[in-house]
C-alpha cells in the first residue's frame, strides 16, 4: 500500500513526541559489507608544509549481518544496515599518479588486496573498488568532545 506523500504535511507539522534513541553501535569484529564509491579526496597540507592526501569511501554492512555477539547488525543499531567509513593516506607522485613505489600506498594495497585486485599485471583503476564485497574489521573511534559516544568505523581490511 502506498500513500501520497505531502512534503507540507511534514514542513508544517508541530511535534512534541521526542525521537526515537539513537541506536547503539555495532560491536567491534570482523564483517562482511559492500564498498560504496570513493567518498571523499582529502588534501591536508602540515605545519611542515607537507601535502598529504586522504581517500575517504563508504562499506555498507547489512543488518541481516551477524555480530560477534550473536544478535544482528539490525538488532543492535535499530536500522537496516550500518554504513562505515574507510579513510586512508594515499601517496601520489609528483606528476599526481599514483606512488607504488615499496613502502607506499599501503591504504590502497590492503584494500586493493581485500577485493582481490592487487593482482600483477591486471590493470587496476580506483572505481574497480566500488559495489564489490569485502571483509572488515571493525573499531570504534571515541568522540572528541565526549568519549562515551562511540564511533563504528573500519579499521582494517581481511585479504581473500
Amino acid at each position: 500500500m502506498s500513500s501520497a506523500f505531502d512534503p507540507t504535511l511534514i514542513l508544517d507539522a508541530a511535534e512534541t513526541t521526542e525521537a526515537a534513541q539513537k541506536g547503539d553501535p555495532i560491536p567491534v569484529g570482523e564483517y562482511t559489507g559492500m564498498t560504496g564509491s570513493v567518498h571523499k579526496v582529502k588534501r591536508v597540507t602540515t605545519k611542515d608544509n607537507d601535502v598529504l592526501h586522504f581517500l575517504e569511501f563508504q562499506v555498507m554492512i547489512d543488518g541481516s549481518s551477524p555480530t560477534p555477539d550473536g544478535r544482528t547488525v539490525s538488532e543492535v543499531t535499530g536500522a537496516r544496515s550500518t554504513t562505515l567509513r574507510a579513510e586512508g593516506r594515499v601517496d601520489l607522485t609528483p606528476q599526481g599518479g599514483w606512488d607504488f613505489a615499496k613502502g607506499k600506498n599501503n591504504f590502497i594495497r590492503r584494500v586493493r588486496e581485500a577485493l582481490g585486485q592487487n593482482v600483477p599485471g591486471q590493470a587496476w583503476k580506483l572505481p574497480m573498488i566500488h559495489n564489490q564485497p569485502i571483509k572488515v574489521v571493525v573499531g570504534h573511534r571515541p568522540d572528541k568532545d565526549d568519549p562515551t559516544i562511540l564511533y563504528p568505523e573500519v579499521k582494517s581490511f581481511l585479504a581473500r
